[in-house]
């Protein structure tokens, strides 16, 4: 179950990173909600276990999507800014 949950953050973080939009978590989430299922299956988990299983994975993906947009949020922010020449355009595309 951690295994999946670390996955599923690892995932919402590279989501995060590409600058997916948010509609991209419901397929995401659709897949690893298949994979907890059979996981859960074949550990022989009952219903309660693989509705917490899959509250977790939700949960990580959410929240590595959202620390993926942070970090790329903050390392746009410690970009240093381009000044414009005398031509009014940026020297830097």
């Amino acid at each position: 179950m951690l295994s999946l949950t670390i996955f599923a953050a690892t995932a919402g973080f590279a989501f995060g990173l590409a600058q997916f939009r948010v509609m991209m978590l419901i397929p995401a989430m659709a897949v690893l909600v298949a994979v907890a299922v059979g996981f859960g299956l074949t550990a022989g988990a009952g219903a309660w276990g693989m509705v917490g299983m899959v509250a977790l994975i939700a949960i990580g993906l959410q929240l590595g999507y959202f620390a993926g947009l942070t970090k790329k949020l903050f390392r746009r922010a410690a970009r240093p800014q381009s000044r414009p020449s005398i031509f009014g355009m940026s020297r830097f595309r």
